[in-house]
């Protein structure tokens, strides 16, 4: 049974590494909403590590193709290639989860 995604945009740094050290995108609902929330502007930005220049790289080194990933993070493609592309901020959680599937 899948669990809501929690406010990932509240976490400090080391929680939100934490978070998804330990989590599968596949078992939260609402990853999509926690994702995009996440990557509109904040006042406090994230350390610069978590956003990797080349995510798209990053996504296909996790052998996964851009539907692929929108569907595993509960969004449409459209999303996926704007927030590779640097048209729209990604989520810091983004890189984190790519890195995770690569594992």
């Amino acid at each position: 049974m899948k669990k809501i995604c929690p406010d990932l945009v509240a976490m400090s740094d080391d929680e939100l590494r934490d978070f998804w050290s330990r989590t599968r995108p596949e078992q939260l609902k609402r990853l999509g909403d926690r994702l995009l929330a996440e990557s509109l502007p904040r006042v406090e930005t994230r350390v610069c590590d978590f956003y990797v220049k080349d995510l798209a790289a990053l996504r296909q080194s996790a052998g996964l193709t851009v539907a692929q990933a929108a569907e595993q993070l509960s969004v449409t493609p459209v999303i996926v290639m704007s927030w590779e592309s640097g048209e729209v901020r990604p989520p810091a959680s983004l890189s984190l989860i790519y890195a995770q599937t690569v594992k």
